[in-house]
Formats: structure tokens, C-alpha cells, sequence
């Protein structure tokens, strides 16, 4: 089981790791894409990237690029 929060990036490593697991949580918060273009004052565009927070398009990637493991 992989567990993966706070993370910001998933990192090549990150990545070897998680594909050997039967299972992965995966924390993400935030559209960067409605962050720079709504209502959000500029501090609060920048804070998912600055404490780490996984956007949604980036952990769905890693999740996708997984399901290409499969046979």
C-alpha cells in the first residue's frame, strides 16, 4: 500500500515506489488552472505549491500512467 501526501510533485523515485503497490492513496487539492484564474487573491495561488499540496491534473496523470502497468 502507498500513501502519498503533501508531496507537491510525484518525483521519478515517488514513482518507482508507488507503481509496485496493490493499492495508493494519493492526496490532492487543487486546479491550478482555477487557481490562476479565479476569485483567489495571489497568496492563496501560490500556497498549494509552496506547502506541497499534488494538483488534481498531476495525480491523475500518475494514476493513469499505472493503469499502463497493467496486463
Amino acid at each position: 500500500m502507498g500513501y502519498c501526501t503533501d508531496t507537491g510533485i510525484i518525483t521519478p523515485h515517488m514513482h518507482d515506489l508507488l507503481r509496485d503497490c496493490d493499492g495508493i492513496v494519493l492526496e490532492s487539492n487543487h486546479c491550478p488552472d482555477m487557481l490562476q484564474n479565479g476569485p483567489y487573491p495571489n497568496r492563496s495561488a501560490q500556497d498549494p505549491v509552496e506547502r506541497g499540496h499534488l494538483s488534481n491534473p498531476a495525480a491523475a496523470a500518475c494514476l493513469r500512467d499505472f493503469g499502463r502497468d497493467v496486463p
